[in-house]
């Protein structure tokens, strides 16, 4: 989970820089606003957006199938990535896990177990990988090279540019673009940073509705 959820190019978009502010200090200070911003956008989200091993507790439900909390249809679960499901059971608990023939996994979280999850409180855990896969964010960070390669759908990376862009016009008007690579020392010792990453702008909202999670 190192990456941001878009590309340093993807910013420099919305900004409008021209080459000459294309200097490896304002791409710090961009790479630091990226992240800072990604990870706002997924507390906004109340999901886990960037790919990671994921570990989850739940109720059994006397039910078939269950449905994971973190995967949906926008933010898939990684099914080429090991999954695996135990059912804890004994005093004290003790995971035992289930064999990886008697259920199915479905990328939006569905889990099918026919044996059924046995009615219980948080008497069964998954560990699984979910979230897009940011992993070429240090090399893609300058050009981006598309969708499939950088593994964030395209309208959640224009939504986190976007707001990227705008944070860094707040820092801008306070200490103008001439002063941006400057700042960049100062923002990471103090962390100052997240004084301009709060709130989200309408539009920017509006694109991750999608991919807010629901709570019931």
């Amino acid at each position: 989970m190192t990456g941001g959820l878009c590309t340093i190019a993807d910013v420099r978009a919305w900004r409008g820089h021209d080459d000459p502010s294309a200097t490896s200090e304002v791409d710090d200070v961009i790479r630091l606003f990226i992240l800072s911003t990604s990870e706002y956008v997924e507390r906004h989200c109340k999901r886990v957006m960037r790919r990671q091993e994921y570990s989850e507790y739940f109720d059994g439900n006397n039910s078939s199938e269950m449905y994971l909390s973190e995967p949906n249809r926008e933010v898939p679960i990684d099914v080429d990535e090991p999954f695996y499901l135990y059912h804890r059971r004994g005093s004290p608990r003790t995971d035992r896990l289930i064999d990886a023939t008697r259920y199915e996994v479905h990328d939006d979280g569905l889990v099918i177990y026919p044996a059924g999850f046995i009615c219980g409180i948080r008497n069964f855990r998954a560990i699984y990988t979910v979230g897009f896969n940011t992993d070429g964010w240090d090399t893609l960070g300058i050009g981006g090279t598309g969708d499939d390669e950088f593994g964030v759908p395209e309208d959640l990376r224009k939504a986190v540019a976007m707001q990227t862009a705008l944070n860094l016009k707040k820092m801008s008007g306070r200490y103008g673009d001439a002063r941006l690579g400057l700042t960049s020392k100062g923002l990471m010792e103090t962390e100052a940073i997240s004084e301009y990453v709060q709130g989200i702008e309408p539009e920017v909202k509006e694109i991750l509705s999608r991919y807010r999670k629901v709570q019931y």
